[in-house]
């Protein structure tokens, strides 16, 4: 919608069942505008549209104005031209490699050096990697993936992370690209560019960019008078007025200039960075902008420094004087001004017990198959992922199924038969029962696990092997010993009720929705990608049919790599 200054606007929000209006200030008729246009046959360049005012234009008139590309106070491209009044709008082309990759600002400045418009864009100026992933070989539990790289030929780093298909994890993170390219400069954190079209995305950082809030000059004299480039300076033989310009051009050098005549018919061309011995060409033009016959004449340049050469920079040194200090085994303490000698400290200290791990066949007496059961050892990661069946399924030797019909079967104990029982006896707090009662107990309620494979002790209902299982009573955690130095009490008057200390609770896995939204599987962050060659990964996969790999990663060029890849599981491979 275009806005016309002569009409009244207002903007109406609506939020939960209310209505906000409010009007919009009109419009007024001065200032600068800054357009970027699209390019949609074209990546090479990046065109913006700059539109002046009718009092911005009268300002400028005749002047030049400098369109900067900068980030973070880096300066990168300058591009000058000039304003007449008679012409509102510019178009200003700027190559991609005179770009940011990512995120990039425009300001314009006049001839003071003062801001008079600004505004930040996005542009990818590097091409982007393109890797193939290829499944190898499927296993119980894990995945072999090959990753080739089909366009870049320099080495690539990634880091890979292995989640379920219907994962809610990475809902809300961000891609390796954003966190490079585009966050550090925003106010707040967005969405993935995916996301988001051009339109919406530009629209973004005129609104979250982080503002400019000083531009910082530096006006410190080069420390090389070369530095400030060369000097061309010459004479006009004929007849010329006094509107007559000199134009210099080099193809060689991209340069076009523009200098005026002198009253003594002299010119000059200052800051000029041109390459050793290249070519350029000098015209006189008119007050219309037409080549005109002159005779030019080029004083002789004389330059104390060779092209490609290294300047010296010639300043004080301070000279240092290495001495070789005699090591005694004893320093007396020399006492100087505003020092204190301190009373003799005496350090004490004690041997430190090692400690004992627990035994996979611990000795208790007067217990069935003492000596022929292993104690399973598990950590605070296992209880927060695995159930019973789960965990004993992982243990070598042992099969486990759960759901219903559940069962666990010791594969050195059981032998196979068409008619007798290959389960294991199951012993929950010493009373037998089935694999079912303990399909999906969590392992952090477990306080042992014991496996018997011999059976040892159990006579011939072990026949197949013993598991037993001791289910936690609630106060293990819980047990201190009285202090009897302090004194417990309980207040009669508070300001607010007691509540309970709320403690979150481990996440626990109790069905397969929940694994299949919250479960983390595998997770890679170091893995290198070579060109011309295959490079193979074996991931663990579980119990997943699909899922899907987040990859991000950098070449050693600084180009990023970002895709999300969807992995169905092939069986029978």
């Amino acid at each position: 919608m275009l806005y016309q200054a002569s009409n009244n606007y207002t903007a109406t929000v609506k939020y939960e069942d209310s209505t906000y209006t409010k009007q919009l200030p009109k419009t007024l008729n001065s200032g600068v505008l800054i357009h970027k246009k699209e390019n949609l046959n074209t990546k090479t360049s990046q065109d913006f549209t700059i539109e002046f005012s009718k009092e911005m234009l009268a300002q400028y008139h005749e002047s030049t104005i400098f369109a900067t590309v900068h980030r973070n106070q880096k300066l990168l491209y300058i591009l000058p031209f000039k304003v007449n009044k008679k012409h509102k709008k510019y178009v200003i082309p700027i190559e991609t490699e005179n770009l940011f990759n990512g995120f990039n600002t425009i300001t314009l400045f006049n001839e003071k050096n003062q801001p008079i418009s600004e505004r930040p864009f996005y542009a990818e100026t590097k091409r982007n990697i393109e890797i193939e992933t290829t499944q190898m070989e499927t296993t119980k539990d894990s995945i072999t993936i090959d990753f080739q790289l089909k366009n870049s030929y320099t080495n690539t780093n990634l880091s890979i992370s292995v989640l379920p298909k219907e994962t809610k994890l990475n809902e809300n993170a961000s891609r390796i690209i954003e966190a490079f390219l585009l966050e550090p400069y925003l106010e707040k954190n967005v969405h993935t560019l995916t996301e988001l079209f051009n339109a919406d995305l530009d629209m973004l950082l005129q609104t979250q960019a982080k503002q400019t809030v000083k531009h910082n000059f530096n006006n410190t004299p080069p420390i090389y008078p070369q530095t400030r480039g060369l000097s061309i300076k010459g004479r006009i033989n004929t007849e010329v007025q006094k509107s007559y310009k000199v134009l210099l051009t080099s193809t060689e050098n991209e340069i076009i200039e523009v200098a005026e005549i002198k009253p003594d018919k002299s010119f000059v061309f200052s800051n000029l960075i041109m390459r050793d011995s290249s070519n350029y060409k000098l015209a006189v033009l008119n007050e219309k902008g037409v080549i005109v016959k002159a005779g030019i004449y080029v004083y002789k340049q004389i330059e104390n420094y060779k092209p490609d050469s290294l300047l010296v920079y010639n300043k004080n040194q301070l000279l240092t004087i290495r001495e070789k200090i005699k090591e005694d085994t004893y320093i007396d303490f020399v006492d100087t001004k505003d020092s204190e000698i301190l009373d003799e400290v005496l350090l004490l200290g004690k041997k430190r017990q090692d400690i004992q791990e627990e035994e996979l066949y611990p000795n208790r007496p007067n217990q069935l198959g003492n000596g022929f059961t292993k104690q399973l050892q598990f950590d605070e990661i296992d209880e927060s992922t695995h159930t019973v069946i789960q965990y004993l399924n992982r243990q070598p030797g042992i099969i486990a199924t759960e759901g219903l019909g559940a069962s666990v079967v010791i594969t050195r104990a059981a032998y196979d038969s068409f008619y007798d029982s290959t389960q294991a006896l199951i012993l929950l707090n010493g009373i037998p029962t089935e694999a079912d009662t303990i399909a999906f107990i969590p392992l952090s309620e477990i306080e042992s696990l014991t496996v018997n494979a011999s059976g040892a002790g159990y006579g011939m209902r072990g026949s197949n092997g013993v598991v037993s299982v001791v289910l936690k009573t609630g106060y293990e955690n819980y047990k201190t010993k009285p202090n009897l130095n302090f004194y417990s009490s309980t207040t009669d008057f508070g300001f607010i009720p007691s509540r309970p200390v709320f403690e979150a609770s481990q996440l626990i896995f109790n069905s397969s929705a929940t694994r299949q939204f919250y479960e983390t599987l595998d997770w890679i962050p170091n893995f290198n990608v070579l060109p011309n060659k295959s490079n193979t990964l074996k991931i663990y996969k579980g119990e997943h049919e699909n899922i899907k790999l987040f990859i991000n990663g950098m070449n050693n060029d600084g180009q990023l790599f970002c895709k999300v890849v969807d992995l169905p599981i092939k069986k029978g491979l």
